[in-house]
């Protein structure tokens, strides 16, 4: 768990990075956020919503830090809850990724035993 700790660590940096240097055109950052929360997902099922929202959370955690340091910004200060828009790829992520696992299990593996 050490591992995908360091690498959602790694992702949200990247997450960051891309959020405050991305111009007009945000697919790149969409992107790394729908594949990121699908590996997460696919990881663990269990905790997909987990990693979806620690994923999201380098989206308006970056901006935040940006207008508190005077960091430039393209397009300049914007609420911030326009960033929840971010909470669609790494929901739908996460959810494929999940499902994609669970339904790659067996069904004697699906099934609690009693």
């Amino acid at each position: 768990m050490a591992v995908a700790a360091l690498v959602l660590l790694l992702v949200d940096l990247a997450l960051a990075w891309g959020n405050l240097h991305a111009a007009d055109d945000v697919q790149p950052v969409v992107a790394l956020l729908l594949l990121a929360s699908f590996g997460f997902g696919f990881y663990r099922p269990r905790w997909s919503w987990l990693f979806a929202l620690l994923l999201f959370a380098a989206i308006p955690t970056s901006t935040a830090w940006a207008y508190a340091t005077h960091y430039p910004v393209y397009g300049g200060h914007h609420p911030l809850y326009e960033e929840l828009i971010a909470l669609i790829p790494v929901a739908i992520g996460a959810a494929a990724g999940a499902g994609a696992r669970l339904a790659m299990l067996s069904p004697r593996e699906n099934t609690s035993r009693d």
